[in-house]
């Protein structure tokens, strides 16, 4: 449930392994850095993603696992973890305020306001590189509720640009010296050659832009012609290029319920284990064994059981009807004597 009160966004989640998209609240991630507050007594899940849905490739960080025992970052959801971090980190009736940043190589996680490195208590670097990360999402589960509250962009721009100042200090001031000793060893040299490279320049200016007027005035023809060839040129074979390769590609749909799997296709580059594996997909796989699952009196063996087959032969018929007919005379006989006892008992009383 959503509700935006002043300057926060807040939202609360149930106990369900399902990320609520941060795009879809409005929030965006400009500047590799978001933080939030949260009230869960365990289990709360944030992921970093490259794409729109948690389909896309993620990275997973759990804060408060396991009965809030221990916080991780994942590459993958409910994957094998690649930082750990043993401790208690939430509280069920208390706020706790976190902050999570990345570059191009390092996810940190740090409590607090303030992007600190004393604040980080999760780290992770992958020496490749990360994934792209466009987009984030959140869950408590593992009977876990909780209550959430994001700032709005403001605020977050602020915070970033106090944490990009503090972390740039150092840099600005080892410039700041560089540059003065720079300036201190240079500005002799420059002022004695000042006088002498201004008349250079401007003979050189003058004589310059004279020959390129004509120059241009020569060739500006020859260099219409050309790109005008060149360009119809390329077009045509980009449109030949275009034309040739470009077939498209049918791909046969799967109508069975295995059809509905096609979005954890890409759990086959994770290299799961079968206990992860049956913890992800423990719901789909329930879901698909309701669908399949046949009612005993409504499947044909047991249909045919109670029925009998057509058989449309003469000598079929004529079975059946001799049967009828014996089966019948012996009970018409029985029911005529002993309507003819019955009336002979009225007639003599």
């Amino acid at each position: 449930m959503l509700s935006i009160s002043g300057e926060d966004i807040r939202y609360s989640t149930l106990n369900r392994r399902t990320y609520i998209i941060l795009s879809n609240l409005g929030i965006t991630l400009t500047h590799r850095f978001i933080s939030f507050k949260v009230k869960a007594k365990s289990d709360v899940h944030f992921a970093l993603i490259s794409g729109n849905t948690e389909y896309e490739q993620l990275y997973e960080i759990v804060i408060g696992g396991w009965t809030n025992t221990k916080s991780v970052i994942r590459t993958v959801k409910q994957g094998a973890h690649v930082s750990l971090k043993k401790g208690t980190f939430l509280d069920k009736g208390i706020f706790k305020v976190f902050w999570i940043s990345w570059n191009d190589n390092t996810i940190n996680v740090g409590r607090g306001l303030e992007a600190a490195s004393g604040t980080i208590f999760l780290k992770w670097t992958n020496p490749t590189g990360l994934r792209p990360i466009r987009n984030a999402g959140f869950y408590t589960a593992f009977g876990s509720t909780g209550e959430w509250i994001f700032y709005k962009q403001e605020l977050t721009t602020a915070i970033t640009t106090h944490t990009e100042k503090t972390i740039g200090l150092t840099s600005q001031k080892t410039t700041d010296i560089t540059s003065k000793i720079t300036t201190d060893r240079t500005a002799q040299m420059t002022t004695d050659r000042t006088s002498q490279m201004t008349t250079d320049r401007t003979t050189l200016m003058t004589t310059d832009r004279t020959s390129s007027k004509m120059t241009t005035d020569r060739t500006s023809s020859k260099m219409t012609t050309d790109r005008t060839t060149l360009m119809t040129t390329d077009r045509t074979s980009s449109k030949m290029t275009i034309d040739r390769s470009f077939q498209p590609t049918t791909i046969p749909s799967c109508l069975c319920p295995c059809s509905k799997m096609g979005k954890w296709s890409n759990l086959q580059s994770q290299n799961l284990t079968k206990e992860e594996l049956a913890v992800l997909l423990a719901d789909e796989i329930e879901a698909i064994k309701k669908e399949l699952l046949v009612e005993r009196k409504s499947s044909s063996k047991y249909i045919r059981k109670i029925t009998s087959a057509p058989d449309d032969r003469k000598s079929s018929k004529s079975i059946g009807f001799g049967a009828i007919f014996f089966l019948c005379i012996p009970l018409a006989l029985i029911v005529l004597s002993d309507i003819l006892t019955l009336y002979l008992y009225i007639t003599r009383r």
